[in-house]
């Protein structure tokens, strides 16, 4: 077992190192400039869309399988909780406030990625042989190349290899983990392995329905769960309103001096303020991962 970990560890000090983070921030700002600071210039007309959209949640123009709403419901669902609550904790301990600089940064620059994503993901959508409609990363990759290639089937094959890793671990397990310790913790009497079965069987029950009932199930959930966030997170805020100039103050000045949570040299608090930042920032939005 204590091999197991070394060898993940080993493996996420190269997925999540300096240089691959820095590539896929300079990636970002490329693709941001090409699309004309998309993320910002159409900031209001995208938010009148989404906004519409929920006003036509009942409604499904157009051709696909599920609404615009239920749509938008389950690309969040992904992102909301494990991603926005305990990812930008866990950047704060580990890297200090300086970290949520880099989060917000990371997160901002991507959003050019993810809109590119999901326009290349409609676009190159298919239908399988139960005549639902199939997208994501996959289609388009194979379609980058010429039809046939043996290096875009390769890569498309790779990348959805990558994807089901990704699902098992920077998903499932982390959300399995955090409901799991967070159930515990309030009521130590239940075993941590009921909670994942509990939570296994409940999963099932919902993803072996096909993306039109995980739409089902997340288009009524997802408000709900965003409004319970919102208040707790508000609550918290007011609760400790004294200390929010002090807050706000530290996350951009230590995101510069290098000063960490538990202390430590300042190059090498900076870096990890800077290495967690960013990460924490791409796993709470999922830029680049083809999921939305």
């Amino acid at each position: 077992m204590e091999a197991l970990y070394d060898f993940i560890g080993h493996l996420n000090s190269l997925v999540w190192s300096l240089p691959v983070l820095f590539a896929f921030v300079a990636v970002s700002i490329f693709v941001s400039v090409k699309l004309k600071w998309l993320q910002f210039t159409k900031f209001n007309y995208a938010m009148k869309q989404t906004f519409g959209k929920l006003l036509e949640k009942n409604e499904n123009k157009g051709e696909g399988d599920v609404s615009a709403f239920a749509a938008l419901t389950t690309a969040m669902s992904s992102t909301l909780g494990v991603g926005t609550l305990v990812g930008t904790t866990t950047a704060i301990v580990v890297g200090g406030a300086g970290a949520v600089f880099w989060m917000m940064f990371a997160g901002l620059f991507s959003m050019a990625i993810k809109f590119g994503e999901i326009v290349l993901a409609v676009h190159y959508r298919e239908k399988n042989v139960n005549g639902e409609w199939t997208g994501g990363p996959f289609y388009y990759i194979k379609h980058a190349f010429k039809d046939g290639s043996p290096v875009g089937k390769f890569l498309a094959g790779f990348f959805a290899f990558s994807t089901v890793l990704a699902a098992f671990t920077l998903g499932n397990m982390i959300q399995g983990q955090s409901l799991a310790s967070a159930i515990h913790s309030g009521f130590p009497q239940v075993p941590l392995y009921g909670i994942g079965a509990v939570t296994a069987i409940i999963v099932a029950l919902v993803i072996l329905g096909g993306i039109t009932r995980i739409a089902q199930v997340a288009e009524k959930t997802v408000p709900a769960m965003t409004v319970v966030m919102f208040i707790a997170c508000l609550t918290a805020i007011i609760m400790n309103f004294a200390n929010v100039p002090y807050a706000v103050t530290s996350i951009f000045t230590n995101a510069f001096n290098g000063r960490a949570a538990a202390g430590g040299a300042a190059g090498a608090a900076l870096a990890a303020a800077i290495r967690i930042g960013i990460t924490r920032g791409l796993l709470s939005n999922e830029g680049g991962m083809g999921s939305a």
